[in-house]
């Protein structure tokens, strides 16, 4: 940081343009240099962690609408040195880093041994807890638990449902997401998802709105390997109204609703796009669920929005 920004930061003068950006630069080398990922995963927890080491940031806004602007210039600084980064690897030969979702898939939070006794008595009260504030309280309490579970030690869903039967509901799998991603999701979700079904059941001439979510499957291609009436298959599959994860139920939720909740289970169990259903999963989560960096790029899924789009 420069002796300037530093003077201008102690007496708290108002911060200019450039000041901004010098402290973009600075928190982004800092980042990298302490964790070697220009990807991180909750800019809003970055943000106040910086305004409790810089106070004086909070000129003429509240706490928290400091924090926002500072995480949504944060998120343009990281997205724009990430394509810098990936240019460079491109022209060098180098293959590019593989995101998927911002990375969320593989957010895993520190999680020592020393926390270890705590989080399974959280889990034994969770098998006799009643009361939805009581189980979120303890599903947060695990939730470094759960992603050390499934993103480092790769822990079979089977596995994970007989430890964390609570997350296998529709609302603590949107909850789930919500932990990662740091922000609310699933109404925002929701609301668009309505709106996209009645502008694809237009596109594709569906009479039954209830069918428009697997017609939506079809038009992108995926529909053979998204939906399965066994619900059998390795990776996360839709039979009927269900969403199974590697053979394992994970929620009822309805055929309506099943696809968009196929797609949040794919960040909450750590699965990569499944091959055969890349383009509906790459779908659904930038344009409904806003989890990931970049809108897709093949021209079904262009052509296919592009349509909805006219509908909407």
């Amino acid at each position: 940081m420069s002796p300037k920004l530093r003077t201008t930061l102690q007496c708290g003068t108002k911060l200019k343009r450039d000041d901004w950006i010098e402290i973009g630069n600075v928190i982004y080398e800092k980042y990298v240099e302490k964790y070697s990922n220009p990807y991180p995963k909750r800019y809003s927890d970055i943000a106040y962690c910086i305004i409790r080491q810089i106070p004086n940031l909070v000129q003429d806004k509240t706490v928290g609408e400091t924090a926002e602007l500072i995480a949504e210039k944060l998120a343009t600084k990281f997205r724009n040195k990430r394509r810098r980064l990936d240019s460079s690897a491109s022209n060098l030969g180098v293959r590019k880093p593989v995101r998927y979702g911002m990375g969320l898939p593989q957010y895993a939070p520190a999680f020592e041994d020393s926390q270890r006794l705590e989080v399974q008595r959280a889990v034994e009260q969770l098998q006799t807890v009643n009361g939805q504030e009581a189980i979120d309280g303890l599903m947060q309490d695990t939730f470094a638990d759960r992603r050390h579970l499934i993103v480092r030690e790769k822990v079979s869903v089977a596995i994970i449902k007989e430890r964390y039967g609570a997350l296998f509901s529709v609302y603590q799998l949107w909850r789930e997401l919500e932990r990662m991603a740091g922000r609310s999701l699933r109404r925002e979700s929701e609301l668009l998802w309505a709106r996209y079904l009645t502008a694809a059941q237009e596109v594709l001439g569906c009479s039954d709105i209830d069918r428009v979510p697997k017609a939506i499957a079809w038009a992108l291609g995926d529909a053979l390997d998204v939906y399965r009436n066994d619900g059998e298959g390795p990776g996360a599959v839709v039979a009927g109204g269900t969403v199974f994860v590697d053979g394992v139920e994970v929620a009822e939720v309805g055929e309506r609703d099943a696809l968009l909740v196929w797609a949040v289970a794919l960040f909450v169990f750590s699965l990569k796009y499944p091959t055969g259903s890349r383009s509906t999963g790459r779908y659904l989560s930038y344009h409904v669920l806003g989890v990931e960096d970049e809108a897709p790029k093949d021209r079904v899924s262009q052509r296919f929005h592009d349509e909805v789009m006219k509908h909407m």
